[in-house]
C-alpha cells in the first residue's frame, strides 16, 4: 500500500512538475502571447488610427478636390465671360474710333466750309452791288433815252398794250410787216419818212382807242394807219424817162392785206437811180428818192446829205428779260446770302458741337481702352489660376 501510494506521489509529483514546467511555459508563452497581443493591439490602433488619419484624409481630399472642381468651373465661367467682354469691348472700340473719324472728318469739313464762306459771301456781296449799280446805271439810262426818245417809247407801249390784249385790233408796226431787197433799203427807208415805224391797226376806232392811251400815259406820239380806211389808197402812175427804177410801193413785199398800208406810205413816191433822173422827176410833180437818199418833193424841194442808217435806239439798252433775270439773280443771290449767313452761324455752332463730340469720342475710346486693358489683365490672371488649378487637381488626383 505504502508502495502504492509512494508511487502515486512520485506520479503527482512529477505530473505537478510537469504542470509546473509547463505553467512556467505556459506563463512565459503567456507573457509571449500578451505581448504580441499588446504589440497586434498596439498595430491595430495604430492602424485604426492610420486607417481613420486615411479616411479623413481622403475625405479632406475629396472635399478638396470638389471645391477645386467648382472653383475651375468658375474660372472656366469668368473667363468666357471675360473673353466675351474682352470682344464687346474690341467691337465698341472700333466703332468709337469709326464715330471718332467720321466726326474728325466733319469737323475738318465744316472748319473748311466755315473758312469758304465768308470768301463766298464776300463774292456774292460784290457780285450784288455790281448787278445793283448795273440796274440803277439801266433804270438811269432808259430813263434819259425815254425823254430822247418818245416816238420810241410810245411804239413800244403801244406794242406792249396789243400783245397783252389791253388793246384789240392793234396788228404792228409797218417795218414788222414788209420786207424788200437791201439794195433799196436805203431810198426805201427814206421815201416812208419815218412811217416804217407806224403802228398799224386794223381801223379809226382802234386808232382813236391808242390815241387816248398815250394822252393818259403821257408818254410821246406815234404814227398810226388804221388798215381798213386806206385800203382804197391808189398810187401814182410811174413817170417817163430813164433812171426810174419804179414805184416805191411795188418794191415792197408784203402780206396782201396790208397792201393798203404799204400803198400809204409808199404810193405816193417814185425810186430812182441817180440824181439828175430824180430831180427831173421831180419837176413833173413826182416825189423822188435816189438810192443814195436824196429826198426830192414835187415842185423842187430837195433833202439831202450823208445817209445814216436809223438806228433802233432801245438797241443800246438790255431787254426787260434780261433786265428781269438780272433782277431774279440779284434777289436770288440776296436770298443765298442771307442762308450763307444762317449757315455760318449754324456751321459756327457745328464746330462746336464736333468740338465737344470729338473730346466726348476722345474720352469714351480712353475709357474702352482702360477696360479692355483691365480685362486683359484678368484673363491673364484667369488663366494663370486656372492653370495653378489644375496641376494641384492632377496632384491630389496623384
Amino acid at each position: 500500500d505504502i508502495d502504492e501510494t509512494s508511487l502515486k506521489d512520485t506520479i503527482l509529483t512529477n505530473k505537478l512538475t510537469d504542470l509546473k514546467q509547463n505553467l512556467s511555459k505556459n506563463t512565459v508563452k503567456m507573457r509571449e502571447l500578451e505581448a504580441e497581443l499588446n504589440r497586434v493591439e498596439r498595430q491595430m490602433f495604430k492602424l485604426d488610427n492610420q486607417l481613420k488619419s486615411n479616411t479623413a484624409k481622403q475625405s479632406i481630399i475629396s472635399n478638396n478636390l470638389k471645391n477645386l472642381e467648382e472653383r475651375r468651373v468658375t474660372f472656366r465661367l469668368m473667363m468666357k465671360d471675360l473673353e466675351a467682354h474682352f470682344h464687346e469691348l474690341q467691337r465698341l472700340q472700333k466703332e468709337e474710333q469709326e464715330r471718332f473719324a467720321k466726326a474728325a472728318s466733319s469737323l475738318e469739313k465744316a472748319r473748311d466750309r466755315k473758312n469758304d464762306l465768308p470768301l463766298e459771301m464776300e463774292k456774292a456781296e460784290k457780285t450784288i452791288q455790281m448787278a445793283k449799280s448795273a440796274m440803277i446805271e439801266f433804270e438811269t439810262w432808259k430813263e434819259f433815252i425815254e425823254k430822247l426818245a418818245t416816238e420810241d417809247v410810245a411804239l413800244k407801249k403801244i406794242e406792249e398794250m396789243g400783245q397783252a390784249g389791253a388793246i384789240s385790233g392793234i396788228i404792228g408796226s409797218l417795218e414788222n410787216l414788209v420786207k424788200f431787197e437791201s439794195k433799196f433799203r436805203k431810198a426805201l427807208t427814206v421815201a416812208a419818212s419815218g412811217w416804217l415805224k407806224a403802228v398799224v391797226v386794223n381801223d379809226l376806232k382802234t386808232a382813236l382807242h391808242c390815241v387816248e392811251s398815250l394822252k393818259k400815259m403821257k408818254i410821246g406820239r406815234i404814227k398810226l394807219i388804221p388798215l381798213r380806211e386806206v385800203n382804197e389808197v391808189e398810187v401814182k402812175e410811174i413817170p417817163n424817162g430813164s433812171g426810174i427804177i419804179g414805184l416805191a410801193a411795188e418794191l415792197v413785199k408784203c402780206d396782201e392785206k396790208y397792201l393798203g398800208a404799204v400803198n400809204f406810205v409808199f404810193g405816193d413816191t417814185i425810186i430812182a437811180s441817180g440824181e439828175k433822173s430824180a430831180f427831173l422827176a421831180s419837176q413833173e410833180g413826182f416825189r423822188v428818192v435816189d438810192l443814195k437818199g436824196g429826198l426830192y418833193e414835187a415842185g423842187g424841194g430837195i433833202e439831202s446829205g450823208f445817209y445814216r442808217s436809223p438806228i433802233d435806239i432801245f438797241s443800246l439798252l438790255p431787254s426787260e428779260i434780261a433786265v428781269g433775270s438780272l433782277t431774279k439773280s440779284v434777289q436770288s443771290l440776296e436770298q443765298m446770302l442771307v442762308k450763307r449767313k444762317r449757315d455760318f452761324n449754324d456751321i459756327n455752332d457745328e464746330v462746336m458741337e464736333l468740338r465737344e463730340e470729338q473730346v466726348k469720342r476722345i474720352d469714351v475710346t480712353n475709357s474702352i481702352a482702360r477696360d479692355i486693358d483691365l480685362v486683359s489683365e484678368n484673363i491673364v490672371r484667369t488663366k494663370r489660376n486656372i492653370r495653378t488649378l489644375n496641376k494641384r487637381v492632377k496632384r491630389l488626383n496623384t
